[in-house]
């Protein structure tokens, strides 16, 4: 039934429309609480601060653990004592690859609470051959079944609205709120249930590829 109100559209001025109200209609949006984050955006030439909507990864968690147990994020299984066996082995098996990771200068009983994510930024082109970067969160242990399980919205950006000014970059201020959420979560925290789980810091860079790491700490 889908594939046939797709076949049925005929104007394509019309197809991102129609398609925003089939998902709708069908449910299959996710409420995920966006953020604004006043952006260099470049418009006819000028340049101007712009409100640019950015999907956290602490509202992305919020929405996770609020309609699931996290299996996502860890392998399919629950939040729970399962999850440090999990973790413990993949950051054992890691140590072999990068020893001098930042990650191993913490006690070792936090490693079985230390959730590792990626935060990835990818250019490609749209339609008439225009320059769009997306951003994305994706876990490292993620369940498995399609790659659209692991790829987590960060934000959507055109390349001609890249720009400059003052200083900041478009890209530098997108970032920079992404860092400043990684910070709260690490200093704040997130309580899922007994649970509080906090962002710790950012460690690798290659090219558009930094590393995030996560900490979960167990409530006592």
């Amino acid at each position: 039934m889908l594939l046939n109100k797709l076949a049925n559209w005929r104007d394509p001025s019309h197809w991102a429309r129609n398609l925003h109200r089939l998902i709708q209609s069908w449910g299959f949006t996710l409420m995920v609480q966006p953020t604004t984050v006043l952006t260099p955006c470049k418009f006819r030439g000028s340049v101007a601060a712009t409100p640019w909507p950015v999907l956290m990864l602490s509202s992305w968690l919020q929405l996770i653990f609020a309609r699931t147990d996290g299996e996502m994020l860890c392998n399919g299984l629950p939040l729970g004592p399962q999850w440090k066996t999990e973790l413990t082995a993949f950051w054992q098996l890691y140590r072999t690859v990068n020893p001098g990771h930042g990650v191993y200068s913490q006690p070792e009983d936090r490693l079985g609470w230390t959730l590792p994510f990626l935060y990835h930024g990818d250019e490609g082109r749209g339609r008439l051959r225009r320059a769009v970067l997306i951003c994305s969160y994706q876990p490292l242990l993620f369940c498995g079944g399609h790659s659209f399980k692991s790829r987590l919205l960060a934000s959507v950006f055109p390349g001609e609205r890249y720009a400059c000014v003052e200083g900041e970059e478009t890209l530098e201020a997108l970032h920079d709120a992404v860092a400043a959420d990684m910070r709260d979560l690490f200093e704040n925290g997130l309580e899922v249930g007994l649970f509080i789980l906090c962002r710790m810091l950012v460690l690798l860079r290659r090219q558009t590829l930094w590393s995030l790491l996560f900490w979960l700490l167990h409530c006592t």
